[in-house]
């Protein structure tokens, strides 16, 4: 029981370090204004209720790698959750919240390639850890 907890417990720091790695990637696109086209989907990560809830998302998010798979490689193992995590973002969440899908590219491109910035920054904290 007690293993069980701590995994948990690291899973869910590694995430929430995951979250923060990724928002760090939001603000330095918006910062140096690199992303203009998507500006209003990344807009609130730089607003302090953004920041929070991309962090606990993030934290919750990452029970995904107490599932036993890909466990040998890590860089592996954070992009597979990583894009998992993503979709799950973008069509089981719209459609669970009552709304539609969008099929506009460059959101769908921004969001896994902040997908794969969480699962690699979650997977590395994990290692680093030593789960």
């Amino acid at each position: 029981m007690q293993k069980w907890l701590r995994d948990i417990a690291l899973c869910f720091a590694a995430g929430c370090t995951g979250a923060l790695a990724k928002t760090g990637v939001i603000w330095i696109f918006l910062h140096f204004a690199a992303l203009d086209d998507v500006a209003t989907y990344l807009a609130n990560a730089q607003y302090p209720a953004g920041f929070y809830a991309r962090i606990v998302w993030g934290g919750i998010g990452a029970a995904l790698f107490l599932l036993p798979l890909m466990r040998k490689s890590w860089p592996v193992r954070g992009l597979f959750w990583g894009l998992i995590a993503a979709l799950l973002q973008l069509v089981v969440v719209p459609l669970i919240a009552g709304g539609s899908l969008h099929f506009a590219l460059i959101p769908w491109l921004c969001a896994l390639a902040l997908g794969c910035v969480w699962g690699l920054a979650t997977a590395l904290a994990l290692r680093l850890l030593g789960s």
